[in-house]
């Protein structure tokens, strides 16, 4: 009688140094004009993208972008990428959510990293709106979400716009500004690390890096200082990562890819792309010493 061998086969990803705790490359088909709404997308991670505000209606949601943006240094873009932007006081946002109710993260530091192409400023804020940042719920809701940390604002000046953050407030006192100008259609790299410091009290610290050297990418013994940091507000727990049309002081539109959240530099600033099981392969058996095929 011939003897089976049941095969398990563990496979170890070493294509970087970490692997981030989410990694979203927008893989997902752009079929327009019934199917690029980015909320209700479910990414190779499981991770699902719910609707978080009220639906305006028509394409005024975050949606999904054909192609994709590129950074030097970091690894190959894949798949698309998203917009999204400034339509009026009570459009849509849609949220990440890498957990389905506690806060995925309370203790030490979660970034997010992503590039980013602003290609439309008009009636962009002289004061500063934001239009992403870290959110304490998951899944969906009909309500804008109002407890967002680590805060992406930006302000018009003259020549293009200012990049700044605050930690979780919207009173412009709190907002913290990088000085540097930029314009329509340039591609930024944009880190965001929330520090957990201690509960119960308000001394957590967001930090940003704004094209951050890549000589510092997929590495934890080399982080470099934050392009600006801020502790004014009240600390929040971290469950979802949300993009906002909320606002029609917000950027007009703005392109969004390879976004990518984890608990160190080194997994946020991937010099390799992840590897990761899309499909999973069917069962199969093999006479020992024979073949299997997956």
């Amino acid at each position: 009688m011939k003897k089976l061998l049941a095969l398990v086969i563990a496979t170890v990803c070493t294509t970087s140094s970490a692997l981030p705790l989410a990694w979203e490359p927008f893989n997902y088909a752009y079929s327009p004009p019934t199917s690029t709404n980015l909320v209700g997308r479910v990414n190779p991670g499981g991770f699902t993208w719910y609707q978080a505000g009220p639906t305006t209606g028509g394409t005024n949601v975050p949606s999904i972008y054909p192609g994709n943006l590129s950074y030097p240094g970091l690894a190959p873009s894949t798949g698309n990428a998203i917009k999204f932007g400034g339509i009026d006081s009570g459009g849509m946002a849609a949220r990440f959510s890498m957990t389905s109710g506690s806060a995925l993260a309370t203790s030490n530091t979660i970034y997010v990293s992503y590039i980013m192409k602003v290609t439309d400023i008009t009636g962009l804020s002289a004061s500063g709106v934001f239009c992403a940042g870290f959110n304490n719920s998951a899944s969906s809701q009909t309500t804008i979400p109002n407890t967002v940390a680590c805060r992406l604002y930006a302000r018009a000046v003259t020549g293009g716009f200012n990049l700044g953050t605050s930690k979780s407030t919207s009173q412009a006192s709190d907002f913290v500004w990088d000085t540097a100008v930029h314009t329509v259609n340039e591609t930024n790299f944009i880190v965001q690390g929330y520090q957990f410091v201690s509960p119960g009290t308000s001394d957590d610290v967001c930090q940003m890096w704004i094209n951050p050297d890549a000589s510092t990418f997929n590495r934890n013994d080399n982080v470099p200082a934050p392009t600006v940091s801020v502790t004014t507000g009240s600390d929040i727990g971290v469950s979802s990562f949300c993009v906002f049309n909320r606002n029609a002081g917000e950027f007009k539109e703005v392109i969004l890819d390879q976004l990518t959240i984890g608990t160190s530099w080194a997994e946020v600033t991937l010099t390799n792309v992840p590897i990761a099981i899309t499909t999973q392969p069917k069962n199969t058996r093999s006479i020992v010493g024979g073949r299997a095929a997956f």
